[in-house]
C-alpha cells in the first residue's frame, strides 16, 4: 500500500469511531482544500478527546444538571451526542489540559518518559478548536441555524511559548549546513558513506540501489529549500531544466514556481536517468521519487526522513529535512542579504517570518565580528 492510500485508510479507520458531524466537519474541510494530513491529525486529536469525555464524568454531571437524558448518555466515540460539546464546562476543558500536560509520553528504548512540551499542547488545543468554531458559526440544521452556538474553547486561555529570534537562531545554527559543508555532505554520502556499510548486508544492497536518488532528495533539499511533503509531491512534469525551476503546491494549495540552485539540478538530472532502469515504474507512474516497497510508489515522507536522518547523522549530527530547508535559506541570506528573496523563495507570505535568518547570520559569526 503506498503512502497516500495508507493515510486515507488511517482517516477511514477514525472516521469510523467518530460521531456524524465529525464526517461533515472532514468533508467541508476537504472542500475548503485542507490537506489530509492534517485532518488526519485534527481526527486523531477529536477520537483522544472524545475518550477522555466518556472516560470521565462530563456526561454524568450533565445529566445530573438536566443537560443531557439518560438516553443521550454514550459508551462509545461514534455515539457521542453534540450537545455534550455543546454544554461542556471550560473547567471540563482545563481538566482535559491539565490531563494531557502531566501525561507522560514514552520516549522509547533506553529513554526517560517525558511530558509534551507547550507548543504541543497549542497544536492539539486548535486542533479542538477548530472542531467547535466550525460547529458553532458554519453549520446549518434544517432552519438554517448552526448546530449550537456556545463555543466554550473561546475562553480556555494556554500561553504560547515564546522565545526571541536570536534564542531561536542560536539553537538552530549548529544544525545546519553551511558553505563547503553543504557539497560536503553530498560528496560524503557520493563517495564516503557506502564504506560505513557492511559487505553483501541488506543496507549495503539498498544503497547500492537508491544511491542516486538519495543525493537528488538531498541535494534537492539544500538547492531550493522546499519543504518536505512539497519534495515528495513532485510530479516529473514539475520538473524544467532549461529554467531550472520546479513547480510545487505550497501551503493553501498555492501553487509555485522555485528556482533551484544548478547543483541541485545536476544531481536530479543523475537520477532521473537511472530512475526508469531501476525502479521500472509502470508508465502512468509520475511520481519523481520513488520507493520498490509493495511495488513501485511515491516514496513517503517518513521514507525521506529516514533518508535525511540516516546521512547527516553519518556525516555530522542527524537532523532533519526542515534543517536542510533552514540551511538553503541561511546560505541563500549570507550571498544575498536580500530577505524578500529568501521569503520568496521558501513560499513565506512575509518577510518577517524570514527574519530568523538574519540571526542566525548573526550566530554564526558574521554580525558582531564584522
Amino acid at each position: 500500500m503506498d503512502s497516500k492510500n495508507h493515510l486515507q485508510n488511517q482517516i477511514d479507520i477514525l472516521l469510523a469511531e467518530l460521531p456524524w458531524y465529525v464526517e461533515e466537519y472532514y468533508t467541508s474541510r476537504m472542500a475548503a482544500g485542507y490537506s489530509k494530513k492534517t485532518l488526519h491529525l485534527y481526527l486523531f486529536e477529536f477520537r483522544r478527546f472524545f475518550r477522555w469525555i466518556i472516560d470521565s464524568s462530563v456526561q454524568e454531571q450533565l445529566i445530573s444538571e438536566n443537560r443531557l437524558n439518560n438516553e443521550e448518555y454514550s459508551a462509545i466515540t461514534k455515539d457521542l451526542n453534540i450537545k455534550t460539546l455543546e454544554f461542556i464546562k471550560k473547567t471540563d476543558f482545563e481538566a482535559y489540559i491539565t490531563y494531557l500536560r502531566e501525561e507522560p509520553l514514552k520516549a522509547g528504548k533506553n529513554k526517560d518518559e517525558s511530558l509534551r512540551s507547550q507548543n504541543h499542547l497549542l497544536t492539539i488545543w486548535s486542533s479542538i478548536s477548530a472542531l467547535f468554531s466550525y460547529l458553532t458559526k458554519e453549520t446549518e440544521d434544517a432552519n438554517g441555524e448552526c448546530y449550537f452556538y456556545r463555543n466554550v474553547t473561546d475562553k480556555v486561555i494556554i500561553r504560547t511559548q515564546r522565545e526571541t529570534l536570536a534564542r531561536r537562531a542560536a539553537n538552530i545554527q549548529p544544525k545546519l549546513f553551511i558553505g563547503e559543508d553543504m557539497q560536503g555532505l553530498l560528496d560524503y554520502i557520493e563517495n564516503e558513506y557506502a564504506s560505513t556499510l557492511s559487505k553483501n548486508n541488506r543496507s549495503a544492497t539498498s544503497f547500492a540501489l537508491n544511491k542516486e536518488r538519495d543525493l537528488a532528495i538531498v541535494a534537492l533539499f539544500l538547492a531550493s529549500g522546499i519543504r518536505l511533503n512539497e519534495l515528495v509531491r513532485l510530479n516529473l512534469n514539475d520538473i524544467h531544466f532549461t529554467t531550472n525551476r520546479i513547480d510545487v503546491i505550497r501551503k493553501g494549495s498555492i501553487r509555485d514556481s522555485v528556482p533551484v540552485a544548478r547543483f541541485g539540478m545536476d544531481y536530479l538530472k543523475q537520477y532521473l536517468e537511472i530512475r526508469k532502469e531501476k525502479y521500472a515504474p509502470e508508465k502512468t507512474q509520475n511520481a519523481v521519487f520513488l520507493a520498490i516497497r509493495a511495488g513501485v510508489n511515491r516514496v513517503s515522507e517518513r521514507t525521506v526522513q529516514t533518508i535525511v536522518n540516516k546521512y547527516t547523522k553519518a556525516y555530522k549530527m542527524r537532523v532533519s529535512p526542515h534543517s536542510l530547508r533552514h540551511s538553503h535559506a541561511s546560505n541563500l541570506y549570507e550571498k544575498t542579504k536580500d530577505l524578500t528573496r529568501v521569503s520568496n523563495q521558501l513560499g513565506h507570505s512575509s518577510t518577517q517570518i524570514s527574519d530568523l535568518y538574519v540571526h542566525i547570520n548573526d550566530a554564526a559569526g558574521n554580525g558582531l565580528d564584522n
